[in-house]
């Protein structure tokens, strides 16, 4: 179950959560232990260099936030052009991610 202070945060930047409907299941075989996944989630600062395609994130206001074993992951839009997704149009201007354990509620 997710704690108190992952539910508020996610509760104010998805205020519609509750309408969301489940859409797909990727399961993936990976040869690496559980330590190795679980820390690149939580480092971003890769991103830029391993990931710019789609990395256009303003990396001075990356934040992480631990919410006992939860965490979210914040930062501004980036400057820079999104060459793998077209982000033109976008009017979500903070970019937030949680890892939630378990990963379900």
């Amino acid at each position: 179950m997710t704690d108190r202070g992952s539910r508020t945060e996610i509760r104010h930047w998805a205020p519609d959560i509750d309408k969301l409907t489940f859409a797909h299941r990727q399961t993936c075989d990976i040869k690496s232990n559980g330590k190795n996944i679980v820390d690149n989630v939580h480092e971003y600062y890769h991103c830029p260099t391993a990931h710019k395609d789609f990395c256009s994130l303003d990396m001075e206001t990356y934040k992480v936030t631990t919410h006992g074993i939860n965490s979210s992951h914040m930062a501004d839009a980036g400057k820079s052009a999104d060459t793998a997704y077209d982000v033109s149009n976008a009017t979500v201007r903070v970019h937030a991610v949680w890892w939630l354990w378990p990963n379900s509620t």
